[in-house]
């Protein structure tokens, strides 16, 4: 790989981990479009979640432990789905090189 193909490699590295420290407690100007699409990923992980819940509870023995994981993990999807719909907003004021 060239150097200048590194570089830029290292630079897009940086800017995506900028946009994420940015994240963390950034406040961004969403469009309409993306806070809906969240709305809608929130929704669908809230029924999926009850779903789970229920499935699970309905059994006469179950892992309360493994629920509790389940749960996270539709939390942790939920996170990811969002993030991914909020980086594309996030603006890199100056990039760390």
């Amino acid at each position: 790989m060239s150097e200048a193909a590194t570089a830029t490699n290292k630079r897009k590295v940086t800017d995506a981990v900028e946009a994420r420290v940015e994240m963390i407690n950034g406040m961004f100007d969403l469009p309409d479009a993306t806070r809906e699409a969240m709305k809608h990923v929130r929704a669908a992980t809230e029924t999926a979640a009850r779903a789970v819940r229920a499935a699970v509870e309905a059994a006469p023995a179950h892992d309360k432990g493994r629920l509790i994981a389940a749960l996270d993990a539709l939390q942790a999807a939920k996170n990811v789905a969002c993030d991914a719909l909020i980086l594309p907003h996030a603006v890199v004021v100056a990039p760390v090189v």
